[in-house]
């Protein structure tokens, strides 16, 4: 069985030769309208919904954390200002080691050679006792609160203001705007070894890095929302 709108076509086509022969049109017209009003009447207009996703929530996340705190080392090289005492502190021996080289060896001449050997040499010797009897290790103590880290209890880095990280075998960078001016950014780096200077693998710090995640995402879908 047609369908009502059918049946008015139907009846288009009928009229349409006759139209075509030069009969009156506005019976044709009268059926084209109906047709078209019928037809609008049969469908239904759909109102397209963009739902607003789902923002994670931070706090909830948080809680759901088995370790927050976490301690980081890293092994710093001889401070220039150690580097320079010693090389005084080894020009100043190396007159008596050399006299005694010179005495030793028969000549009769200073050579200035045989003396920046002798120093040079006293500079590596002490340079490697001084590494081996001072530990030159930087500890940064980070703890995880609902809203920021708190590094080594002085400064905060507040999640809001994350905005990437990158993890690498050796490091941990992150990346943030600075509170007083967004389009500023400034750059943290955690070494990533433990006491023993050891790597931490990243099986070790994956509740971490997924929680940054977590931490830039919320922090993507806030920003775009906001616009």
């Amino acid at each position: 069985m047609n369908t009502e709108l059918e049946a008015y076509t139907n009846e288009l086509w009928h009229i349409y030769p006759r139209v075509k022969q030069g009969a009156p049109t506005e019976k044709f017209w009268r059926k084209y309208a109906r047709a078209i009003e019928f037809s609008r009447t049969q469908t239904s207009s759909k109102k397209i919904i963009i739902q607003k996703p789902v923002i994670p929530d931070i706090a909830v996340a948080y809680r759901q954390l088995n370790q927050r705190t976490y301690t980081f080392f890293s092994k710093e090289g001889l401070p220039f200002s150690k580097y320079a005492s010693i090389m005084v502190q080894c020009l100043y021996y190396s007159f008596f080691v050399t006299g005694f080289a010179h005495v030793g060896l028969g000549l009769d001449n200073y050579q200035f050679w045989l003396h920046l050997v002798i120093w040079l040499g006293l500079v590596l010797v002490l340079a490697q006792i001084e590494k081996e009897n001072e530990e030159f290790i930087l500890k940064l103590d980070v703890k995880l609160l609902p809203d920021a880290f708190l590094l080594n209890n002085t400064s905060k880095i507040y999640y809001k203001d994350i905005l990437r990280i990158k993890l690498t075998k050796r490091k941990l960078q992150m990346i943030t705007c600075l509170p007083n001016n967004q389009s500023l950014k400034k750059m943290h780096e955690f070494t990533l070894f433990n006491d023993k200077l050891g790597r931490y693998g990243r099986s070790d710090l994956g509740e971490l890095t997924n929680f940054l995640r977590l931490v830039i995402q919320t922090n993507a879908l806030k920003q775009h929302f906001k616009k």
